[in-house]
């Protein structure tokens, strides 16, 4: 009964996004028709129909759209712009070029620090999304066995905690075992 009801809560969610994906391209193809109508920046009348103020309002809201549709992937810049003195040698540089350069590496490298964590995060997101997926039972047990971890390190510390405590006492029951 469960497996059924988990079942139809995921086909209700997924005809939402359906929807709101069909809703925001129908959108997004309303407002690129409008997008190169120049006369439509001093029609304040017809951008106040579409639900804008101003056009940069709704260019802004076409850019949004595309990206959350997947039209267009979130430019990037290139790695050139972003970092213009790592391909420029020392010795082209005067020495504030060159802390500016050192700054560019350490921005470059955390970066891309970044960007591999990020994948790695979302890699791994997916693995359990799938697992989620295929088998339940399977990660409700292996979130079980990671609680138990945890529970099991927080009571090992509690005890460290309190053998710290109780060193003195040790010591002294070890004097009076040793005198006997």
């Amino acid at each position: 009964m469960r497996k059924e009801q988990g079942q139809r809560l995921r086909e209700i969610n997924l005809k939402k996004k359906e929807e709101k994906r069909k809703k925001m391209s129908k959108e997004l193809s309303q407002l690129e028709a409008h997008e190169d109508n120049k006369t439509l920046n001093e029609d304040k009348a017809k951008l106040a129909e579409l639900g804008f103020k101003t056009m940069e309002e709704m260019l802004e809201r076409v850019e949004f759209l595309r990206e959350k549709l997947g039209v267009v992937a979130k430019e990037e810049k290139k790695e050139e712009e972003k970092w213009p003195l790592i391909g420029v040698d020392d010795g082209e540089l005067d020495e504030e070029q060159r802390k500016m350069k050192r700054i560019q590496k350490m921005q470059k490298s955390s970066w891309v620090k970044r960007m591999e964590k990020r994948k790695k995060d979302e890699a791994e997101k997916l693995k359990i999304e799938k697992m989620k997926n295929e088998d339940p039972q399977s990660y409700l047990k292996n979130l079980y066995a990671k609680r138990r971890v945890i529970y099991k390190r927080i009571e090992e510390k509690k005890e460290r905690k309190e053998q710290m405590n109780n060193r003195d006492g040790f010591k002294r029951k070890m004097k009076a075992f040793n005198k006997i």
